[in-house]
This record gives structure tokens, sequence and C-alpha cells, in this order.
């Protein structure tokens, strides 16, 4: 994709160049759909499923990787709850949405995680301080994979994978965000 980037100017008007443009990107599309669903598949064969604090997974494994970056993540513990899950695979998601948090968030500003449980949901909540999303991004953008704000430090599966993972535990993923605001993300998994 890249070559055809900086090939584009000098032969866009060759149809022989826009002939091999669209095999490429057919051909890299596939690619790309092909290692989505074997990156899919494979968690979903791969479960290793038991029982964690969300509190103890959060504060022990998620926070220390996050202390690479400024803004330093806040964790405030309203309630802690038990859940049946993948740990490697929780902490990875939980992990790439306050990371991706602080990266729109300048060094003053602010990220934090909340944890809590209203009536029968067990909640985790990130919310940040950052340049925040337009509802159009949200809408579109977001959660598709392979669509990255990140330029080359980023893949674009990070977004898609947490909400599929979520989802897959009959939870709920929503976002609110406003430009230049901020975002919350909050994960709501039920308890019962």
């Amino acid at each position: 994709i890249r070559l055809i980037i900086r090939n584009s100017e000098k032969h866009k008007h060759n149809p022989e160049f826009i002939d091999d443009t669209f095999e490429t990107l057919t051909h890299t599309d596939s690619r790309m759909q092909k290692m989505l669903d074997q990156l899919m598949s494979k968690q979903s064969e791969t479960k290793l499923e038991q029982q964690f604090s969300i509190k103890e997974l959060i504060s022990t494994h998620v926070i220390p990787k996050t202390l690479k970056l400024n803004p330093l993540v806040s964790l405030e513990m309203k309630a802690d709850f038990n859940y049946n899950l993948d740990a490697d695979r929780f902490i990875s998601v939980i992990f790439h949405l306050i990371d991706n948090a602080q990266h729109a968030t300048s060094a003053t500003g602010s990220v934090s995680v909340t944890v809590n449980v209203a009536g029968d949901k067990g909640l985790i909540e990130i919310e940040d301080t950052g340049t925040g999303m337009s509802q159009a991004f949200i809408d579109n953008d977001l959660f598709a994979p392979f669509v990255t704000t990140k330029g080359n430090a980023g893949m674009g599966i990070g977004a898609y994978d947490a909400k599929q993972y979520i989802e897959s535990m009959s939870g709920h993923l929503s976002v609110n965000s406003e430009l230049n605001v901020g975002s919350k993300f909050v994960i709501s998994l039920p308890l019962s």
C-alpha cells in the first residue's frame, strides 16, 4: 500500500498502474481479513477462562504497564467484582483502551480508571481529558479494523478487538466523546 501511495502521483494516469493497484488492494484486503479471522478464531479456541478479581487484574497487571507514558493513570476502586474471563486478553484490552487515552491526552491532562458495580452490572470506566473524537469518527471508524489515528505507531485493531472481546463476554462497550474536551469509554459486564 505504501508503494502504491508513493507511486500514485507519478503513475495515476497510467491504466496499467490503476489495474495493478486494484488487484493489489483486493489481494491485501483478502489477506487482512484472513488475518483477522485467524486472530479471532485463535483467541476463541484458546480461551483460558477463570474467575478473576477485576481490581487485582487492573491494579497489578494493567496499571504498571501504563507508567511509561504521561499523564499517569489514576485508579479508583469504588467496588470490586469477580468475573470469569481470559486474563491475558482482558489485560490486553484494558491496557489498549488506557494507552489510547494516554496518547490522546497531553502530559498535563488526566486519565482515570474507575471500577464500580451498579445493580447487576460490573463497570469499568476509562476517562481522559484528551483531544476527543467526533461523533462521525465514533460511528464510522473507531471500531473498524485497520483504522488508526496513530500513523505508523498503530495497526488499528485495538478498539475493534476490545469491542469484539467485550461483546463475546455478553458485555457492552460504549463511548462518549467531545472534541477538545475528552472521551469516556464504559465497559459494562453482566454479573448474573
